[in-house]
C-alpha cells in the first residue's frame, strides 16, 4: 500500500443552494475554503504522490474563485473531476472547461428533479448540457443518483429521461446507487438493466457490494484514512471520512504533517471497523479502498474494472459518432 493517499476529496464550501432530499450535507454552516491555503494544499498533494483530485462541496460552483483552483491543479498535472448543478454552474463556463469529468447532477425529469431539489434545478443543466456539448472536449457525465423506496427514481420513466437528455447532448450517463440507501433485489435488477444501454456507467461491482451487505467490519473493505485524503472547508484532514467525522486535525504545520500524524496511524488500524461503519457504501471511499492492496472481494474489483472499461469503450465510440451502434436493452423502451 501507498504511504499517502493518491485520491484527495476536497471540499471548496459548505454553502449550497439546493435542497436535495438525499442528501446529509450540512447547509446550516456557511463556510468557504480559503483559497490560498486550498493552492497550497493542491501543491503539497502533488508532491507526496497524489494524483486525482475531486472538487466538492456544498456546491462547489459557488465559490467565486474555482477557475483559479481549477487551473492551479491542471498546472500541477492532477486528474479532476467536480460534480456541478443549478443556475450558477452557468456562470463557471470558464472553470468548467478545465476539469477532466464534469458530472452533472440530475435524479430525473424536470417534476422529480425540481421537487427532489427543491429548486428549478432541471432547465439550467440541460442549458450547462448543451453548452458542454460544444465547448468541451474532456468528458461530461450525467450523474444518476438512484434513489431506492416509494419516494425513488429507479423506474423506466425517470432514467429514460435521463438517457434521451444524455443521448441528445452526447453525454454518458453514470448510475450511482445512493449510499446507505436499501435497495431491494428488483431494483437492483432495473439498474443492471439500465446498465446494458449504450452511454451508461454502473459499476457492477457497485451491485454486488450492495447486494452482499456493504462494508464489514469484522473484514473490512473501507480503507478511507489509508486511500483518500479528505479536506473540509474549514481546512482540516477529516479522519476517518467526511461523512463519520471524529477527529479533524490542522493544517497548519502543513499536509504531510497532518498524514505522518499519531491520530491518523490509529485511524489506519482501526478504519472499516467502527460501528457506523457497518453496510456502509459510500463510494468515495469504497472505490478507491477496491483498488488498494488489502481488499477482500476480487470478484468486486473484476467486476468494477470491466463496467469502467465498457465506460471508456462506450466513450470512445461517443468521439467517433459510433455511440448508438450498441442497440438498446430489448426490455427497455426510449
Amino acid at each position: 500500500m501507498f504511504k499517502y493517499p493518491k485520491v484527495c476529496s476536497l471540499h471548496l464550501t459548505t454553502r449550497c443552494d439546493h435542497h436535495c432530499h438525499h442528501c446529509v450535507c450540512d447547509r446550516t454552516k456557511r463556510i468557504d475554503a480559503d483559497l490560498d491555503q486550498t493552492v497550497q494544499l493542491i501543491r503539497d498533494f502533488r508532491k507526496l504522490g497524489g494524483i486525482y483530485l475531486d472538487l466538492t462541496g456544498g456546491n462547489p460552483v459557488l465559490v467565486d474563485w474555482l477557475y483559479d483552483v481549477l487551473k492551479v491543479a491542471r498546472d500541477e498535472n492532477f486528474y479532476t473531476s467536480i460534480t456541478v448543478s443549478g443556475p450558477r454552474s452557468l456562470k463557471q463556463k470558464k472553470a468548467l472547461l478545465l476539469p477532466n469529468m464534469v458530472r452533472v447532477s440530475l435524479e430525473g425529469d424536470e417534476n422529480y428533479t425540481d421537487q427532489n431539489r427543491n429548486v428549478k434545478a432541471y432547465l439550467p443543466a440541460v442549458e450547462f448540457l448543451a453548452w458542454a456539448q460544444k465547448e468541451r472536449t474532456n468528458e461530461t457525465q450525467i450523474i444518476w443518483t438512484a434513489i431506492p423506496g416509494v419516494r425513488g427514481n429507479i423506474n423506466d420513466d425517470q432514467f429514460g429521461s435521463v438517457l434521451k437528455l444524455a443521448r441528445k447532448y452526447e453525454a454518458m450517463v453514470n448510475i450511482n446507487p445512493l449510499f446507505g440507501g436499501d435497495f431491494t433485489q428488483d431494483e437492483m435488477l432495473n439498474l443492471r438493466k439500465y446498465a446494458k444501454q449504450a452511454g451508461c456507467y454502473f459499476s457492477l461491482g457497485k451491485s454486488r457490494f450492495i447486494m452482499h451487505g456493504g462494508n464489514n467490519p469484522l473484514q473490512p473493505t473501507c480503507l478511507a484514512a489509508s486511500t483518500v485524503t479528505t479536506i473540509s472547508a474549514d481546512g482540516y484532514l477529516v479522519l476517518p471520512c467526511f461523512h463519520n467525522a471524529i477527529s479533524k486535525i490542522p493544517l497548519t504545520s502543513g499536509l504531510q504533517a497532518a498524514l505522518d500524524s499519531e491520530i491518523r496511524k490509529k485511524f489506519l488500524k482501526i478504519q472499516g471497523r467502527l460501528s457506523f461503519c457497518d453496510g456502509c457504501s459510500i463510494w468515495c471511499y469504497i472505490v478507491p479502498s477496491w483498488y488498494s492492496q488489502h481488499v477482500f472481494d476480487r470478484i468486486v474489483v473484476w467486476q468494477d474494472a470491466l463496467s469502467r472499461l465498457q465506460s471508456i469503450r462506450d466513450f470512445t465510440l461517443k468521439s467517433f459518432g459510433k455511440l448508438h451502434l450498441k442497440h438498446p436493452y430489448p426490455d427497455f423502451k426510449l
